[in-house]
């Protein structure tokens, strides 16, 4: 359940990005795409901890591997926080009479 809601919670994002709705195909295929590159290398350094391997050794090349599962295609690199775009505030609008 939890990968689900990385999974929602990255087609939220990715959408903002793309300037589409969560829910259109080509999103929700970057996200389970996304997320899954996520779940297999939060398995591969969880197993690597296990068999006592030094963990300074596994975040380098872990973190790497994520940054290019999902900067790759349309999803592109980083977004600063003060270049992405605002959320619309429904309630504002009702507020402002």
């Amino acid at each position: 359940m939890a990968w689900d809601q990385v999974e929602h919670e990255l087609a939220a994002v990715i959408a903002t990005r793309l300037g589409l709705k969560p829910d259109e195909l080509e999103v929700c295929l970057h996200a389970a795409a996304a997320a899954t590159a996520l779940r297999v290398i939060n398995e591969y350094v969880g197993a690597g901890l296990l068999d006592g391997a030094d963990p300074r050794k596994l975040g380098d090349e872990s973190f790497a591997f994520i940054a290019d599962a999902v900067r790759g295609g349309a999803v592109g690199d980083q977004v600063h926080i003060d270049e992405a775009p605002a959320e619309p505030d429904e309630g504002a609008a009702n507020r402002q009479e």
